[in-house]
């Protein structure tokens, strides 16, 4: 859903959630659909005798709530602590993204990390010792990301799926960073609007 709020910020909640306040400017948020009462989104005034207006509202559904997405080629890095390469990411800000890094900080050698993180909450799924560092290291990963799950896949085999998230960000409306710490090849990158499933992300990746 997006709006606009002007004069004073307001208040918006659905039945079954906790809500936010959202100051004058236009906005969108993303509402998974509960089963039983859960479609009433509410709006107020934050402030106590004062008005807020909230106009231009539009909602869309965005069915499936879900993405997979998937990436081949060859890499060189070396193990120098941190996020060694980022595979892509797509983001509109820290609180809300999509990433896909190799981590070598303290223990972890060439660990893949499979990430999401929507209104700040991060989660994840992980597989260390993925890829060791070298030169022309041929890989081949893919993920999928939805509103109640992420996982990953690696040469073939898929990790055991997060189902903890409650929310997969929007971000439709900003582009995706393919390779922003990178040095190698990329054979093949591809994205679907659907979840391909734990099998799909194997094949994808095999």
């Amino acid at each position: 859903m997006t709006f606009t709020v002007s004069g004073d910020s307001a208040y918006v909640r659905d039945i079954n959630r906790d809500g936010a306040t959202y100051a004058a400017g236009t906005h969108q948020i993303v509402r998974v659909k509960d089963s039983g009462t859960g479609d009433y989104i509410y709006f107020s005034c934050v402030t106590n005798g004062g008005t807020s207006t909230i106009d231009n509202i539009s909602v869309r559904k965005i069915d499936p709530l879900a993405v997979s997405i998937q990436m081949e080629g060859k890499m060189t890095y070396a193990d120098t602590g941190g996020d060694a390469v980022r595979f892509f990411r797509w983001t509109i800000d820290s609180n809300d993204n999509i990433e896909v890094n190799v981590d070598t900080s303290s223990t972890r050698v060439g660990e893949v990390d499979f990430e999401q993180a929507s209104g700040g909450v991060v989660d994840r799924v992980s597989k260390n010792t993925a890829y060791s560092p070298g030169i022309s290291v041929p890989f081949n990963i893919s993920s999928r990301h939805g509103s109640t799950f992420v996982n990953g896949a690696v040469d073939g085999v898929a990790l055991t799926a997060n189902t903890t998230p409650v929310a997969l960000p929007d971000l439709s409306a900003t582009d995706m960073d393919i390779g922003s710490k990178f040095m190698g090849t990329i054979k093949l990158f591809r994205v679907w609007a659907d979840d391909l499933t734990d099998v799909g992300i194997e094949e994808a990746s095999a």
